[in-house]
């Protein structure tokens, strides 16, 4: 394959179509050209005319002869300006969701506030344990597993298999939980009527701060949806069966 030639390796005038069109000049019918690179640095080869291949023209044949270029730049121009309008779209459509996300933080954060003093007004509530017990079974049900997600069911069994709590709970603020509702079963329509966390905190302490141990699947996930100030005011160890159990049933 033979090498291609730099147009500065040639000392006469050799110009590419569009630059002798510029010229007021038309390449001739049949003329062959040569395939030059423009310069050195160059990625991309043109084909050059010397000057015996090109013709004066009259304005009407170079503005006829330019129509296929002025097309193409204005189809050029309108792709840029959809472009632009699409790019000026999406850029508006995040804005509003980081705007929507903003909000929706900021919501978050102010109901959080209003439940902690909710949660800490309950822990001062004496309650009274009917059924002391060293031994706990806990179970809790959630709307999902990130740190926004909420209690929908918490249960607590002693030792002997009574019951210490069993109950449904309202969450503050989410609204559904589809993937986490086709696993435990608990639907919003469920939980609308059940009371709120904080209102059963009294009778989740009670039982916690008399036992020494607390058993339950999946433990620690469990308790890490109770709230900080009810976990700071209790001690007991704990006992996860999850890994010794998943094996046999075939699940983590």
């Amino acid at each position: 394959m033979q090498q291609l030639k730099h147009r500065s390796d040639y000392t006469e005038d050799l110009r590419t179509e569009r630059q002798w069109r510029q010229s007021g000049k038309l390449v001739r019918e049949g003329a062959a050209g040569m395939l030059l690179w423009p310069n050195r640095l160059h990625q991309r080869a043109f084909t050059y005319y010397r000057t015996d291949e090109v013709r004066d023209a009259t304005p009407e044949e170079l503005y006829a002869a330019g129509a296929p270029e002025r097309e193409r730049r204005k189809r050029a121009r309108i792709r840029r300006e959809e472009q632009r309008k699409k790019e000026e779209e999406m850029w508006e459509v995040e804005q509003r969701k980081i705007e929507i996300w903003q909000a929706q933080k900021q919501e978050k954060e102010k109901k959080k506030q209003e439940v902690n003093a909710l949660i800490q007004s309950a822990l001062e509530t004496p309650v009274s344990v009917n059924h002391p017990t060293e031994l706990i079974c806990m179970d809790i049900e959630t709307t999902g597993l990130t740190e926004i997600d909420e209690i929908v069911e918490i249960s607590m069994i002693d030792e002997n298999g009574s019951i210490l709590l069993h109950s449904l709970v309202h969450p503050y603020w989410m609204s559904s939980w589809e993937d986490a509702e086709a696993i435990h079963g608990i639907s919003p329509e469920q939980v609308k009527d059940a009371p709120y966390l904080h209102e059963l905190i009294p009778r989740i302490y009670a039982a916690l701060s008399s036992a020494s141990t607390c058993i339950g699947y999946n433990l620690y996930s469990d308790l890490s949806f109770l709230p900080a100030s009810l976990s700071e005011n209790l001690s007991f160890d704990t006992i996860d069966v999850m890994q010794e159990f998943a094996p046999i049933y075939g699940e983590w």
